[in-house]
């Protein structure tokens, strides 16, 4: 017997649902493009008092649960590097590590605070950038990390 037009719509919706319901239950973090509006006048703040620093990179947001993190890689060419982090109004504490190439740490601030920094000298190659979502008071958080040289 073939299905009525209404009933293909209504089990092709139940299999979006499903799909949906899927991606909330796995969770995790996911990346966006663009700086929320919400965060917007706090990221440009950010790199605005950041004396004689530049961007380098665009921004990467993340909407992160307690105990996520991401990690980024980057080719580095060598310098005074500035990396910052800021979180939303629902985040404690966020945490950022820096590692070489080879895993070794460089730097971190694992200070209680939703706006670490690392700076520094960093010689030219490749670094892993790691930001810990370490509390979130409504999961998902949104973090936002900025990459700055002088």
């Amino acid at each position: 017997m073939q299905q009525s037009w209404q009933e293909r719509l209504v089990a092709a919706g139940k299999r979006v649902m499903l799909g949906v319901s899927l991606v909330l239950m796995v969770g995790g973090s996911v990346q966006a493009d663009v700086v929320p509006s919400s965060l917007y006048g706090l990221y440009q703040s950010l790199v605005r008092n950041s004396a004689q620093y530049y961007e380098i990179f665009e921004p990467d947001v993340f909407y992160m649960d307690t105990s996520d993190s991401e990690t980024v890689t980057l080719t580095l060419d060598g310098g005074e590097y500035l990396f910052k982090a800021t979180c939303d109004t629902d985040c404690d504490d966020v945490d950022l590590v820096i590692r070489d190439w080879n895993g070794r740490l460089v730097d971190s601030d694992f200070l209680d605070d939703s706006v670490p920094r690392v700076s520094g000298y960093f010689p030219q190659g490749r670094y892993t950038v790691k930001l810990n979502m370490e509390s979130c008071d409504w999961d998902p958080c949104t973090a936002v990390l900025i990459y700055l040289k002088r």
